[in-house]
């Protein structure tokens, strides 16, 4: 046997290739965007359900003008504005309200009339104005006068908020009115309680002033259960409390319209800070993208160029981690 023959075959020890598995690489990139896609997705429904919560809230706030009782009645007024359907005239009312209270027409200098000579009519007819406004919008119940200015009786009626324009628009027009007539009655408290106390005075003489003869010609009109309904509310109108009283309900509703322009002042400020749901879609796009390139890519073709299957995952993990710190930054 020849030493050549007896030589043993050393086997040389397999060598490692340094390039890496490209479908190990793909299965940690499908770790890695799994986790990156949850986190973005909580953090999506997370801040959409925090602006529902506080659009939620800011309705509700607004759905307390509908506690506020405002069916106290106390006539019509006898501007030919009368009517509080329209903002035009709502305007002109609270105006004429402030007029009233100071005993200025501001608006007509030139204006003169009994009105304003006469603090019981003034008084009368300042709580004709205030009974108008808040028995139409932006309050919770509807007076309906018909063409003679016959009060056809007053009825409550919810308030319903479609949209934030919608509160928007509500909260103006309390402001229109609200504004404007506890402006007067806080800054001329001396004349406010001039005319009340006259209409009062004027609403007592009138009650006493029903003799037996106008009794005789009512009774052939009324029945006798509506004449005695008559008697008493003459007897029981009180012009000064019923002021007091739409007083008060008005600055509860300017309460309750400020806390809701509070409320849509955070909401539009939340709004502004909050991705847009076309920005989470585009976002979106970005792993969609990296999971092409990382994973599927690989499996179908492993000896892919390295570029799409590690720097394109690689820039999406960036962008993803400066994305995810500026908002938690910013929260």
């Amino acid at each position: 046997m020849t030493r050549a023959a007896g030589k043993k075959k050393v086997k040389q020890p397999m060598m490692l290739s340094s390039r890496p598995n490209p479908i190990s690489i793909a299965s940690i990139h499908a770790t890695i965007l799994s986790i990156i896609i949850a986190v973005l997705s909580a953090y999506a429904i997370h801040i959409y359900d925090v602006f529902d919560q506080m659009e939620t809230r800011t309705f509700q706030e607004a759905d307390k003008i509908n506690e506020v009782p405002f069916l106290g009645f106390y006539g019509l007024s006898q501007e030919a504005t009368y009517d509080p359907a329209d903002s035009k005239n709502r305007q002109q009312l609270a105006g004429k309200a402030v007029e009233l209270i100071m005993g200025v027409p501001l608006s007509r200098p030139d204006a003169s009339g009994a009105i304003w000579l006469d603090p019981a009519t003034r008084g009368e007819e300042l709580v004709r104005i205030l009974s108008s406004l808040l028995g139409s919008y932006p309050f919770p119940s509807h007076v309906i006068p018909s063409k003679e200015k016959v009060l056809v009786s007053p009825t409550a009626e919810r308030m319903h908020f479609d949209n934030q324009d919608a509160l928007r628009n509500w909260t103006r027009e309390v402001d229109i009115i609200a504004d404007q007539i506890i402006w007067a009655a806080t800054v001329h408290p001396n004349k406010l309680e001039e005319i009340l106390n006259a209409a009062v005075q004027k609403n007592l003489q009138n009650s006493q002033s029903l003799d037996p003869v106008q009794k005789q010609q009512l009774s052939g009109i009324l029945t006798p259960g509506a004449l005695n309904d008559l008697i008493q509310s003459m007897n029981s109108v009180d012009a000064k409390l019923m002021f007091r009283l739409f007083l008060q309900n008005l600055q509860k509703a300017k309460d309750i319209a400020q806390s809701v322009k509070n409320s849509l002042d955070q909401l539009n400020a939340y709004k502004e800070r909050k991705p847009s749901k076309i920005q989470f879609v585009i976002i979106l796009l970005f792993p969609i993208a990296a999971f092409t390139c990382g994973v599927i890519l690989p499996m179908f073709n492993p000896n892919s160029s390295p570029v799409p299957r590690l720097w394109i995952p690689t820039g999406f993990y960036f962008i993803a981690f400066v994305y995810i710190m500026f908002g938690i930054l910013r929260a």
